[in-house]
């Protein structure tokens, strides 16, 4: 989202009356402000406008920028997949990433997704729990359910993002000046210093430096108590000793018959007994005063600790969210990098061609938009688990061959070209025009990949093995220049030619998936993940097909792993499996093939266990003899982890066993 003030200066410098000069100004001025308040495509857009020429700088004010916000704001929808933990939010991302602009827009704006009333209903509950009642959050939670309960849509959306933080922020500022009117000197002096700062202060106070004040205020509550106890104690010694002094004179008085001294001395003896328990309790009370200070003194201790930790752990999920976020950013930071490469390359085409100034920078646009296509294509199919790993199919990856390429283009504009006034030798008036032109790329791209021997490290010692095909069909636009109208026939073929020969060199090129070499053609150069499951296949041993046709898709392994499946009329597909080879995941890969295979058709699958591929039918037995029921004992088989796992949860017996229960040799059943 750009700011009003960015957008105010970027709307003046589109205006139509605005001068071609000052429209220059406001557009590098809005481009500098961008670079610090945009994301990493916006940040990439603007540093590169403003080394631009006046060209470039009217392509970025026109269409480069729009294309950057859009592609900020899909990587924005692109965190949401990667991070959130709820199915319908990740499928609802999902939906708006394959969308339009507005589509993204509208999603990043209300965050939709069937059930999120209720999660953010049941989220704002737990924030207003774990605030406790009376606290501005908790009003604060209750207010917003109350709007959205009376007809506001965004009530629980705007305190979720917002209206919580401002609340929580209220809170503490409450918490802070309570500290401030009850606390001891350094509690005070701590709530004070946080209080004349800005927000954050005022947090980290409470979060680490409020106990760690407690604890310094306790600590000097138990030495005061501690020393008043000292104290207090020496009085009571002192009163004591005076007592003894004042007995040991009555008693002498006493012995020299002096009987009104001795009254005299005995009073004098009671007050300093009366001195001595007096003083004795106020060593007492000093000393509980001094272990209820060392006692809250320990707690300070204790909750400064807590605190400590609480704010370690805070910190570390800060900077794992930061470093994800850091991720991301940095992932999209150089898909805008790879695009301005692009565009800096076609920049520099147009001008070795003897393009002008405008024409370099709409090519350099089209590169950037290509490029800016092409990152959008892959993450899309990333998001819905639709680009592999070619590296994982063989050591070597996956060869692409096109075939039968055509080109259908069509036009737009020839009928605005006009005489230029010229001819050459009195032959015809050469004309002059721009016109647009859709080429629609059809063709086969057929996959390859590489048997490999162990120990190979070079391409020829493998085997190349084909792994399937995928139709080609993409229209790729074209703005260009004509300069005789006799010569639009013959520029559509070369263009057209031109494009075929590029598309055969991306293909072959084992560096095209860099966005600046091939992005315009991106969805047709992925490999599909169904080819890819069968390349893994495929790339670890010889492989034979038995069959494979619509109804029919069987595959058979040099080690004697084979899948032998059909599909009927109803959908129900039999299924045959086993796997031998001790390569990991290989069975899944077969049956996963043979799916891919037949798609939607499939109904229900009927697994055949019989001894001639006895693995199924050995873990059916083996897990009756565990005295699983009839149901466990068939999912808890690789067929039927399988069909759980492509939805079927019911099982039944197709036709009787034969043999006993635990020792079948035979065995029929319908996943359904």
């Amino acid at each position: 989202m750009i700011d009003p003030d960015t957008q105010a200066l970027l709307t003046a410098a589109g205006q139509s009356g605005t001068s071609p000069e000052t429209s220059l100004l406001k557009t590098r001025q809005a481009a500098l402000r961008l670079l610090t308040r945009g994301g990493p495509w916006v940040q990439v857009a603007a540093e590169d406008a403003l080394s631009e020429t006046e060209a470039g700088v009217k392509e970025f004010l026109t269409t480069g920028l729009a294309l950057a916000v859009e592609q900020d704001d899909r990587a924005s929808v692109s965190v949401i997949i990667r991070s959130t933990t709820k199915p319908p939010q990740r499928a609802a991302a999902v939906a708006a990433a394959a969308g339009s602009h507005d589509v993204v827009k509208e999603f990043l704006r209300t965050k939709f997704y069937p059930g999120k009333p209720n999660d953010d209903r049941q989220e704002v509950n737990r924030i207003m729990a774990a605030a406790g009642a009376g606290t501005v959050v908790h009003q604060a939670g209750s207010d917003a359910l109350t709007a959205e309960l009376n007809g506001d849509a965004d009530a629980l959306q705007r305190f979720l993002e917002h209206g919580r933080y401002t609340a929580a922020k209220q809170e503490d500022r409450k918490a802070a000046n309570r500290a401030l009117a009850t606390g001891g000197p350094e509690v005070r002096a701590a709530a004070q210093a946080a209080l004349s700062g800005p927000d954050s202060y005022v947090t980290s106070f409470l979060q680490t430096e409020l106990p760690k004040a407690q604890l310094r205020d306790s600590d000097t509550a138990t030495h005061v108590s501690q020393i008043a106890s000292y104290l207090a104690s020496a009085d009571q010694s002192a009163a004591a000793a005076r007592q003894s002094a004042h007995l040991a004179a009555e008693q002498a008085a006493i012995a020299r018959n002096a009987a009104d001294e001795a009254h005299q001395w005995n009073e004098k003896a009671q007050a300093s007994a009366a001195t001595a328990a007096e003083a004795a309790k106020q060593a007492k009370e000093s000393a509980d005063a001094a272990q209820r200070s060392a006692d809250e003194a320990a707690a300070s201790a204790k909750r400064a600790r807590d605190a400590a930790a609480a704010a370690g752990k805070s910190a570390q999920r800060a900077s794992a969210s930061a470093a994800y976020a850091s991720s991301q950013a940095t992932y999209a930071r150089t898909k805008a990098a790879e695009a301005k490469r692009s565009a800096d390359d076609a920049r520099t085409d147009a001008i070795e061609a003897g393009k002008d100034a405008e024409a370099a920078a709409r090519a350099a646009e089209e590169a950037r938009t290509a490029a800016a296509k092409f990152t959008q294509v892959g993450e899309q199919r990333e998001n819905i688990g639709d680009v592999p790993d070619e590296k994982a199919i063989s050591q070597f990856g996956v060869d692409r061959q096109p075939e039968n390429l055509r080109d259908n283009p069509t036009t737009r504009g020839l009928e605005k070209c006009k005489p230029n006034g010229l001819n050459i030798g009195g032959g015809p008036p050469i004309y002059i025009c721009d016109i647009t032109i859709e080429h629609h790329i059809t063709g086969t791209m057929r996959y390859f990949t590489y048997q490999c021997p162990p120990g190979a490290t070079q391409r020829e010692q493998c085997t190349r093995v084909e792994i399937g095909s995928n139709p080609i069909d993409f229209v790729y636009t074209e703005h260009t220049q004509l300069k005789s109208w006799e010569a639009v026939g013959d520029a559509l073929v070369a263009i057209g030619k031109a494009l075929i020969d590029d598309f055969v060199k991306c293909a072959n090129d084992k560096g095209w998936n860099q966005a600046e070499g091939c992005a315009w053609i991106a969805a047709s150069m992925i490999i599909p993940v169904r080819i890819a499951r069968l390349g893994k296949v495929m790339a670890i041993t010889p492989t034979r097909f038995l069959g494979d046709l619509p109804h029919k898709f069987e595959v058979r392994l040099s080690d004697g792993s084979e899948i032998l499946t059909e599909i009927n009329n109803g959908g129900q597909v039999s299924l045959l499996i086993e796997v031998k080879t001790e390569s990991q995941g290989i069975g899944r890969a077969l049956v996963q093939s043979a799916f891919d295979h037949y798609g939607a058709k499939i109904t229900s699958i009927l697994g055949k266990w019989v001894t001639s591929m006895p693995s199924n039918l050995n873990s059916f037995n083996a897990n009756l003899l565990k005295k699983e029921t009839f149901h466990d004992a068939a999912f808890n088989t690789f067929t039927g982890k399988m069909a759980r796992e492509y939805g079927y949860t019911n099982v039944k017996l197709a036709k009787e066993p034969t043999g006993t229960p635990g020792y079948y040799t035979d065995v029929e059943v319908i996943f359904y």
